[in-house]
């Protein structure tokens, strides 16, 4: 009997920690909807939540006053080509998460807010960055 307890007390807790869990990503794509989303549980890995980078296992850069962040077109050859030890994370986003995430972090981490990135502009630059 305290072992069935134990079980139903387990899986109600993480039937709670799944339902608390915003996205799980099913394959090769990204699930997030927005480009605060995806920051948030893609990027804020490496760059922290702040964007200020970290050191340890590895060097993640900062992201906060990297005056590179204000060109779109720096942003997504970044996102769609890989740079140094950073992958190619754009190629599994779609051209409308992609575009938001350039201009999520655009906005946040470099207070830009002209030349918006689009999905016609997304879609073009990853024409460029096909393998």
């Amino acid at each position: 009997m305290r072992a069935s307890l134990t079980l139903l007390i387990w899986l109600a807790g993480a039937a709670g920690a799944a339902a608390q869990t915003s996205y799980l990503s099913k394959g090769w794509t990204f699930d997030e909807p927005d480009g605060a989303s995806l920051y948030a549980h893609v990027c804020s890995a490496c760059h922290q939540e702040n964007g200020e980078g970290a050191t340890g296992a590895g060097s993640y850069p900062a992201l906060q006053g990297d005056e590179r962040l204000t060109s779109t077109d720096y942003l997504l050859a970044v996102l769609l080509g890989g740079q140094r030890a950073m992958p190619a994370l754009g190629r599994a986003m779609s051209d409308a998460q992609l575009a938001d995430l350039v201009n999520y972090v655009k906005r946040r981490f470099a207070g830009v807010t002209d030349e918006p990135a689009t999905t016609a502009k997304a879609a073009a630059a990853r024409e460029l960055f096909k393998p």
